[in-house]
């Protein structure tokens, strides 16, 4: 009997299959949140058992009991908090009493925070991840939980990171907002995977190991990360994410986590209406915005300027935020690796080196790679620069590679890197124009060799 079954099953599965490719029907299946097929806002899955969702569009936002949009869903998601129609003038207020339940102390974190959230509720645009680090006590896991409680709840929570990449495929599939808990580090790979993730680049990993059939994955994700240190070091992941430095609570601070979860849910249903408003506004102020320059990731760069006026902030407001915080992760990649934090100390300690182009009116340093690797090597010792294997290049080739990784970076702080070959020599020539005209005594030029002494 069972095996009628089956084959019954297997032969509708094989008709229905056969039907859509000659029909050719292909219907986009969404995880949480979807654009209108008109163009008229976007609907946000509620996961509830009814299949209700949210559309939200620059008159308002209402619950749609049937929403002409396929949804996927996965066992781990819960449903959204039903949404409370936020008292009138009162949504940004509402809005920003997410913050209460969070420990973010710097104004400029609260903005950014507040602006990427809302943002995630965008479909189809590359969202900014969340990167938090502090000591035991700061509240990290909490911050994420409470946050994905708003985006995208889950029996999981935060959830620690596979270790292999078919692994890490099936998470970031499976999760809208994805929460990796107590990271120490990332191999590049890892890296990689999530930078395409955010961007939407997609990837793929085979169905199964006894054929070469792939299953290719393109899709935009919402990423949060957290550890006690940070654990980004690639430059190009850095570029997509937004840096929180956690302070730990004092026992006056403390509070017991069920008494603020249960404070928290009080209020979840209030404070997801009151963004959802927000956002409503944010579609007819996205369209009015005009930058003459963008940030790496541009849809959020605009997004995040109409958010940050809908919740009252402006958008001048957040585009110093948004700078100041590039800069500060700018540095905190530099400070992250041997190779320029050695390069920096050594150009402030040799400026004697530089020749003066009167004709291009520019200032260089010129020497073999070999040279180069000599000359940084040495200094770095000198300095107790960690060069043991691992942090250090073993010779020239490497040390040019682990350059051209931080060379984005270090254009940012007016290091330029060039190479030269006339056939038979090469060289690698740095363009220091920009770092002649800053004084010694310069915060940059104080901060070019800590964080990476033994």
């Amino acid at each position: 009997m069972f095996g009628k079954v089956a084959g019954s099953l297997n032969s509708a599965i094989t008709t229905l299959s056969g039907r859509t490719r000659r029909e050719n029907n292909k219907h986009r299946l969404y995880n949480r949140v979807a654009p209108d097929p008109d163009g008229n806002g976007f609907w946000i899955d509620m996961c509830d058992k009814n299949w209700r969702a949210i559309h939200v569009t620059e008159k308002g936002w209402k619950i749609i009991n049937k929403p002409p949009i396929l949804f996927k869903r996965f066992k781990h998601q819960k449903p959204l908090a039903v949404p409370v129609v936020p008292t009138k003038g009162k949504e940004a207020n509402t809005a920003l009493k997410f913050l209460e339940f969070l420990n973010l102390r710097e104004e400029i974190d609260k903005i950014l925070f507040m602006c990427a959230v809302i943002s995630y509720f965008v479909p189809d645009i590359e969202h900014p991840g969340l990167c938090v680090a502090g000591d035991t006590g700061s509240a990290k896991s909490m911050f994420f939980e409470l946050t994905k409680k708003i985006i995208d709840p889950s029996i999981n929570g935060t959830i620690s990171m596979s270790g292999d990449e078919a692994g890490l495929a099936q998470q970031l599939y499976h999760n809208y907002f994805v929460c990796f808990d107590n990271l120490g580090s990332l191999k590049t790979w890892k890296s990689d995977m999530l930078c395409r993730a955010v961007t939407g680049a997609g990837f793929s990993k085979r169905k199964l190991y006894t054929d070469d059939e792939d299953y290719l994955y393109q899709f935009y994700r919402c990423v949060g990360l957290n550890g006690i240190n940070v654990a980004v070091r690639k430059s190009d992941l850095m570029d997509r994410l937004i840096l929180f430095m956690l302070e730990r609570f004092t026992e006056i601070e403390m509070k017991e986590k069920k008494k603020l979860f249960a404070e928290f849910e009080k209020e979840r249903g209030k404070i997801l209406g009151a963004i959802l408003a927000i956002l409503s506004k944010t579609i007819k102020l996205e369209k009015e915005i005009e930058l003459t320059s963008y940030k790496r990731l541009a849809d959020f760069h605009k997004w995040g300027c109409a958010i940050s006026q809908a919740l009252g902030y402006g958008v001048e407001k957040f585009n110093d935020a948004y700078t100041k915080k590039v800069e500060l992760q700018n540095e905190e990649v530099l400070s992250a690796s041997s190779t320029a934090t050695a390069l920096l100390g050594y150009l402030k300690d040799n400026l004697d080196k530089v020749q003066y182009d009167s004709e291009s009116e520019i200032y260089t340093i010129t020497m073999a790679p070999t040279e180069w690797f000599k000359e940084v090597t040495d200094f770095a010792k000198n300095e107790g620069i960690k060069t043991s294997k691992g942090y250090w290049a073993g010779d020239a080739s490497h040390f040019v590679r682990r350059l051209n990784e931080v060379k984005p970076n270090l254009e940012k702080v007016g290091i330029i890197i060039q190479r030269y070959s006339d056939g038979s020599n090469r060289s690698l020539i740095i363009d220091v124009t920009e770092l002649m005209s800053k004084p010694e005594s310069d915060s940059f030029w104080d901060k070019a060799i800590e964080g990476r002494r033994v």
